[in-house]
């Protein structure tokens, strides 16, 4: 049976240069009794690798994020490619590798690596400056956007691979069209938008969305995307083309689209394995790659109850949205119903004929 395997890594734990003001992973990791699990080290980044290529038969991404995953330094990330290398001469995997950044440290050095090794940067930026200035800070309260302009022109001067994170803020979805046009304009082709997350003990905070603010952003985003697609000029925009997707009959491959929960193997700088970004828990901890396979991991008791089916509520069955959130992650859900139901509904109310116009549009390509 054919077994690919992604594997989200914290080789810098928690530990961040920035204090972003709604990052989620500080908020969650102060939840657990140990919140920084140490710098990953030689031993663990071994076996890891190891045993990623003794689970997987056909491809391994390996995936890695923070914190901020370049503080641990490009000698290690050097020597997990060269470990990677090794051991696939015996194995022929596909292999792909990925960094989600705040870009602070990447230079030319970085940026050498990253081509030669063929790594997908996943760059946080928020497009404009004011926000950026405002939310994604250095710890003495330094602004970071002029740094990141830099860093952008060094992945470009590079030819390094890259997309464009963006956290929707109830700064950012006051400006949908402009923070759209600024990431396309500065993209290479590929943006992602992800809803600040409300912290874990308690319902919103200050940079939290409602569902005006949601529909505002979706609708204003959407139809850029709308339009660019009409006139041939494509941006990817990971979230709309998962709605198309699920329109077109094809797997949704963003987890908050199909509604299920599936084993993303997030490991810790110490090994501590757990089953999902959201909640790297003291509770929802597998076990540790040093002492256990990622099979054993996988069918754990924990990862097992991490991943069953949640029960649709009755409002679902009927929603005209159903088939493009069944009910939504769990993390953005208050008593079984997704945060963003209404903003969603009326969404897909007002939008459906354009989606049906993209899948038509995209026949002939």
């Amino acid at each position: 049976m054919e077994k690919n395997l992604t594997v989200l890594i914290k080789p810098s734990s928690n530990k961040c240069n920035l204090l972003c003001k709604y990052c989620f992973y500080n908020d969650v990791s102060k939840h657990r009794q140990t919140q920084f699990k140490g710098y990953m080290n030689e031993k663990t980044m071994n076996n890891l690798i190891e045993k990623a290529f003794s689970y997987a038969n056909e491809s391994i991404n390996f995936a890695f994020q923070g914190g901020e995953p370049t503080l641990i330094g490009l000698s290690f990330f050097q020597n997990f490619v060269k470990k990677v290398n090794y051991e696939n001469q015996k194995h022929h995997l596909k292999i792909d590798y990925s960094i989600q950044t705040n870009g602070i440290l990447i230079d030319d050095e970085w940026c050498k690596f990253l081509h030669k090794n063929n790594f997908l940067v996943g760059l946080s930026y928020d497009g404009k400056s004011t926000i950026q200035d405002k939310y994604r800070l250095f710890k003495n309260g330094e602004k970071t956007n002029t740094l990141i302009e830099k860093t952008l022109s060094l992945l470009n001067k590079y030819n390094v691979q890259y997309n464009l994170l963006c956290v929707i803020s109830k700064d950012i979805a006051k400006n949908g069209k402009e923070i759209y046009n600024l990431l396309k304009n500065k993209s290479q082709g590929y943006i992602q938008f992800i809803p600040c997350l409300d912290p874990l003990d308690s319902q919103t905070s200050e940079y939290s969305l409602n569902n005006d603010d949601y529909y505002n952003f979706i609708n204003d985003t959407f139809l850029c995307y709308y339009q660019d697609i009409k006139n041939k000029d494509y941006t990817s925009v990971r979230y709309f083309d998962n709605l198309i997707f699920v329109e077109q009959n094809i797997f949704a491959e963003q987890c908050g689209i199909s509604g299920k929960c599936s084993i993303q193997f997030v490991i810790e700088g110490d090994g501590s394995v757990y089953p999902c970004d959201f909640y790297c828990l003291d509770e929802l901890c597998l076990g540790n790659i040093n002492t256990q396979s990622f099979n054993d991991l996988e069918n754990s008791t924990i990862a097992k109850e991490f991943i069953k089916p949640r029960v649709l509520n009755n409002e679902c069955s009927s929603c005209i949205a159903k088939k493009y959130c069944n009910n939504g992650c769990k993390r953005y859900s208050k008593d079984n119903k997704y945060l963003y139901c209404e903003a969603l509904q009326k969404f897909i109310t007002n939008n459906y004929s354009k989606i049906k116009e993209i899948v038509n549009i995209i026949k002939t390509y």
